[in-house]
């Protein structure tokens, strides 16, 4: 048996996760500004120089807040894409969709977004990755094999 014909017998649920790579220049520049921020808040404690004191608190807020802003915007560019024997689920922070096999017409991958146009209206979502990122190829090998189980290709 084939791995696509294993894939396709399978009842299995199978979950992709997609998600950006990790923002490790900003996580480190948010860093330096609260370790730079905290000794300046130290700096001007000790020395009772006020202006050190609130440029340092200035500059670890900015540090905290940069680093939150790349953890929002990993988390909501993140989506799951979860497969079964009846369909796909896609799910984002604040959004889930269900879209079953035979409701399917097409699925593509470009280099910024990913979209399954269906029946029932489909779905798009950004691409995380590159078009080219072995992530998203998985992803679109798992459909089409699931597809073509679906409407009977290859059996």
């Amino acid at each position: 048996m084939g791995e696509q014909d294993a894939r396709a017998a399978s009842p299995r649920t199978e979950m992709h996760l997609l998600a950006p790579r990790p923002p490790i220049r900003a996580y480190a520049i948010a860093a330096g500004a609260a370790v730079v921020g905290t000794g300046l808040i130290v700096a001007g404690t000790v020395s009772t120089l006020q202006v050190v004191f609130v440029i340092g608190v200035i500059v670890l807020v900015l540090g905290v807040a940069l680093a939150l802003v790349a953890l929002i915007m990993v988390l909501r560019l993140s989506t799951t894409v979860i497969m079964d024997r009846d369909g796909l689920e896609v799910r984002r922070i604040g959004h889930r969709q269900r879209i079953p096999w035979a409701d399917i017409t097409a699925v593509k991958a470009t280099r910024h977004h990913f979209v399954v146009v269906a029946n029932s209206g489909g779905t798009e979502f950004v691409n995380p990755r590159d078009g080219e990122d072995k992530t998203v190829i998985a992803l679109m090998t798992a459909i089409r094999d699931r597809l073509d189980a679906n409407r009977g290709y290859g059996s």
